[in-house]
């Protein structure tokens, strides 16, 4: 499979010293796998060496040479696996929280484990669009966290207060007067979103990131091959989902639904939620193990999951719509974290 293209960091980030190198670190490094490559060189060249034969019996003295000075070599950091050994799975379907520098708690996020699924609408589905098809096998292949709400308006203001504003232009999303209860965070744009997952990489340690669309679906699904993770009966919607029919032009506190069968909320409706991917009409040649289609040309970012202001058919598991990733101050457009593809060691 083609490997995808780095995600360019937006040019307002690129501008300020400092962030952008972080931000292409977050995108573009793997600091892990250096320390697994520096370890592995140092054992290669500790096992090439042969091994000192014995003086024969009778012989004389050797005298004794100095030992050379051996050229300095630069250590790695000891990763935090001393022991080699394959740190064990998450508990899937455990729920945690990383803490970030200041001491408080990160967002809640949800491990799930691997599996496959069938990806998009069947040929003949009376609600299906034509670019939710092919559908499509997809092998998710190692655990995965997700959170278990979309961001709220409180967590990523810390990260408007952690990072200047003249720096990044990250003002304080408007709410929309709706109050002051845990609500999804909303008129944010992939850019934004993008950089919340930057800084929330530093501040923990730990790879944050946004889902691709195929491990949305997956999480949207939760086992399940119906229109809505429920069933595929609409009149049962306004038990799960803030939609057009029930939201009264507003987005609502997190939680107020009942969760799908993995205990994630809000899959369904409230807001938009921004993924990694840049927009393709249709899944043919789509990534089969769920990492997120990108190509240097995408000039569209994927939101899935359907808003308050969307009809019941729009907030299927399946359905699908696309904007500029510069585009903010749409007040349904947030997004939801991922952490992975497996725990840190």
């Amino acid at each position: 499979m083609k490997e995808p293209t780095p995600t360019p960091v937006p040019e307002t980030i690129q501008a300020q010293p400092g962030l952008a190198q972080l931000i292409e670190g977050h995108l573009e490094q793997d600091p892990a796998r250096r320390i697994e490559l520096a370890v592995a060189a140092a054992l290669a060249e500790i096992e090439s060496r042969e091994p000192a034969k014995p003086d024969p019996v009778g012989a004389a003295p050797r005298r004794e040479e100095p030992a050379p000075t051996p050229e300095p070599v630069a250590i790695p950091e000891p990763p935090s696996n001393p022991t080699g050994q394959t740190p064990p799975l998450p508990e899937p379907f455990s729920s945690f929280h990383d803490q970030l520098k200041d001491g408080s708690e990160g967002p809640e996020m949800v491990w799930l484990p691997p599996g496959r699924f069938l990806m998009g609408s069947p040929e003949g589905g009376s609600m299906a669009f034509d670019d939710e098809k092919p559908q499509h096998a997809v092998n998710i292949k190692a655990p995965f966290a997700i959170g278990r709400f979309p961001v709220t308006f409180d967590e990523y203001d810390r990260f408007c207060v952690a990072i200047p504003r003249q720096q990044l232009w990250r003002e304080r999303p408007w709410r929309e007067r709706w109050g002051h209860r845990p609500r999804p965070v909303i008129n944010i744009s992939w850019d934004d979103a993008a950089a919340y997952c930057a800084w929330l990489t530093d501040q923990t340690n730990r790879t944050y990131r946004l889902p691709s669309e195929a491990e949305w679906e997956y999480a949207a699904r939760a086992g399940t091959q119906t229109a809505w993770s429920f069933g595929d009966d609409e009149q049962v919607l306004g038990d799960y989902a803030w939609f057009s029919g029930n939201a009264e032009r507003k987005a609502h506190p997190i939680g107020e639904k009942r969760p799908n069968p993995w205990g994630l909320y809000d899959m369904h409706g409230n807001v938009w939620e921004w993924v990694q991917d840049h927009w393709h009409e249709g899944y043919r040649g789509a990534p089969a193990d769920g990492c997120p289609w990108e190509d240097a040309t995408g000039d569209r970012s994927v939101l899935r999951g359907g808003s308050w202001n969307s009809e019941g058919r729009l907030v299927r598991s399946v359905f699908r719509r696309r904007n500029a990733p510069g585009c903010r101050g749409i007040p349904y457009f947030g997004f939801r974290l991922a952490l992975g593809p497996q725990p840190d060691p």
